[in-house]
């Protein structure tokens, strides 16, 4: 999937580019979670598009607007031509009139997916121990124990032979017709 067939923003940049940002990561295991806000608002205002007055301006302003919003960086951004009152990210003060401001911001994370992740040697266990805590919370876990901040896509799986708990170490052996539940994949996001 492209996203940028239909221009979205004034720049231009290549698939390798990208690539090569991440080069040591296998391709069939990457990819990139991004979001494009449009008219970026903080506060319901539009984004001034410097931190100072005329000092500061675009990439800075936007990769604090990507990590502010959970995001590693801004991969892209462009400017309106359109001048308004605006809010300075940094200080939050106002621009009250004929401002600067984003006409958007595509901000992006870099993301990897662990098939049938497994912990031990064995397949990881969709639910902690007791059964209380099961899906993201674990996924969380099992994505910062890998270096990335958290989990945003996950499939559970059931598993005949058995699954690995992460909170306790202790495992979960399948009975004949009452499977483990596990993950078939969890998908880790920075930051």
């Amino acid at each position: 999937m492209n996203i940028f067939t239909k221009k979205i923003l004034p720049i231009s940049f290549s698939v390798a580019f990208i690539a090569s940002t991440f080069a040591d990561t296998p391709i069939d295991m990457l990819y990139y979670n991004f979001k494009i806000f449009r008219k970026p608002l903080l506060e319901d205002l539009p984004i001034a598009y410097c931190l100072t007055p005329y000092k500061n301006c675009g990439g800075s302003v936007a990769n604090k607007f990507c990590q502010l919003n959970a995001y590693a960086r801004a991969l892209g951004w462009s400017r309106s031509t359109e001048k308004t009152a605006a809010i300075y990210l940094d200080s939050k003060k106002i621009c009250l009139d004929n401002c600067l401001i984003f006409d958007s911001i595509i901000c992006i994370n870099k993301a990897h997916v662990y098939k049938n992740p497994s912990f031990k040697q064995m397949p990881l266990a969709y639910c902690n121990t007791k059964g209380t805590t099961c899906g993201k919370a674990i996924a969380d876990r099992w994505c910062r124990q890998h270096k990335y901040h958290r989990a945003i896509r996950w499939q559970e799986k059931n598993y005949l032979k058995g699954t690995q708990f992460i909170d306790s170490h202790e495992a979960c052996y399948a009975k004949l017709g009452q499977p483990c539940q596990g993950f078939k994949q969890i998908t880790c996001a920075s930051p």
